[in-house]
């Protein structure tokens, strides 16, 4: 593809669009929510000026996203740290493809890193059940998002809609030469078990050009990446939305996507990790690589989900909730008496205002907690 016409509606903004975009953005209600919420009113003049002097995409992530995002980790965490990016080359494009755990964070915290270190940044991918409002759109388009499309319809919509992703990120990727990060599965992970999903691996390969599994998936350089937070993002959320599950079709209430957006962000989350795999290579491609298309992808879905296991930071909060979910004291010496105290208060507190069953309330909350520890444990035998 010589051009980004066909992707038009669901592209980054280029340098082109950029003043206009941040004209908007600068009268815009989600910036001024923004700015309310996150700096004090005297501020606010110096940051609405910083927004309009961009003229470029990187000028916008480098003043605006990232100013936004050390505030909101002074507000809501207690320090975040990497580790892997050293064995990222600044010359070559990847596939991050990322455990999911917060709407937003996950991909900006990548992208504050990256920067951090010199590196460019990737585009993201951003589900257009959440590209809604004008406001977003723009704030997103000038961040790199894309729109990932997504289908609730018929599988012929499906398959057209996994085609157009699977082009505009081999577009990306071949033709401009940027990175792109992509969940490793549709939605955040609700219940703390990180798992590939196969379809999002096919889709990633519909179009390659080489039809052989090891080529057409080489060709992406697919990086795992991990983030481990020590307070799970929106946990009680997401705890009610598993009990509901359980009993009957899960439907979202209007709005409420963007209800977990601010409560992932405003809410504490501790401390914070963020780990960068080493690549997927030649040799355990060929390892992957069995006579049946979906075999390999499994086997491949399996190593990354060895590497994001095995790579994902455990809190004392983590070894707390397994052994309160099971009733044992075998990781006693990882936490003190304090720090149990401290998790069990926030545990029953953030429980209190949940309607339903309180032991299976309780059990899905230290599951999202304790199922970390499970999946490192298997990853690394």
């Amino acid at each position: 593809m010589s051009s980004t016409a066909p992707f038009d509606d669901i592209r980054p903004y280029t340098d082109a669009e950029v003043p206009a975009a941040v004209a908007r953005l600068a009268q815009s209600v989600l910036f001024e929510s923004i700015l309310v919420s996150l700096f004090p009113r005297e501020q606010h003049p110096a940051l609405r000026r910083l927004l309009l002097q961009a003229r470029t995409v990187d000028q916008f992530q480098q003043g605006i996203v990232r100013t936004i995002f050390e505030a909101i980790a002074a507000r809501s965490m207690q320090g975040h740290t990497s580790s892997g990016l050293e064995h990222l080359s600044p010359q070559r494009p990847y596939l991050y493809l990322a455990n999911h755990r917060d709407i937003v964070l996950d991909s900006v915290l990548l992208m504050f890193h990256l920067l951090g270190r010199g590196l460019d940044t990737a585009e993201i991918t951003f589900g257009s059940n959440l590209m809604q409002s004008p406001d977003i759109i723009d704030f997103g388009r000038l961040n790199k998002m894309f729109t990932f499309m997504r289908s609730n319809g018929s599988s012929r919509e499906l398959l057209a809609m996994s085609k157009q992703n699977s082009a505009y990120i081999h577009h990306a990727m071949a033709d401009k030469g940027r990175s792109v990060w992509i969940a490793q599965r549709n939605g955040r992970t609700k219940d703390g078990n990180d798992r590939t999903d196969m379809g999002v691996l096919k889709m990633l390969t519909m179009s390659a050009p080489q039809a052989d599994f090891v080529r057409s998936v080489l060709q992406l350089s697919i990086v795992p990446v991990c983030v481990s937070y020590e307070f799970e993002p929106c946990a009680f959320l997401k705890t009610r939305e598993v009990y509901v599950a359980r009993r009957q079709c899960y439907e979202k209430a209007p709005g409420e996507d963007l209800r977990s957006i601010v409560q992932g962000i405003i809410a504490p989350k501790g401390r914070v990790h963020l780990a960068v795999c080493p690549v997927v290579d030649r040799l355990q491609l060929e390892r992957c690589a069995m006579p049946r298309a979906n075999d390999s992808y499994r086997m491949l879905a399996q190593h990354i989900d060895s590497q994001i296991h095995a790579a994902y930071k455990l809190w004392p909060n983590n070894y707390i909730a397994h052994d309160w979910l099971h009733g044992t004291a075998v990781h006693v010496h990882r936490y003190t008496e304090l720090q149990r105290a401290n998790f069990e208060h926030y545990a029953k507190q953030g429980l209190a205002s949940l309607e339903g069953d309180a032991h299976e309330l309780l059990d899905i909350l230290l599951g999202i907690y304790a199922t970390p520890v499970d999946n490192a444990l298997n990853a690394n035998g």
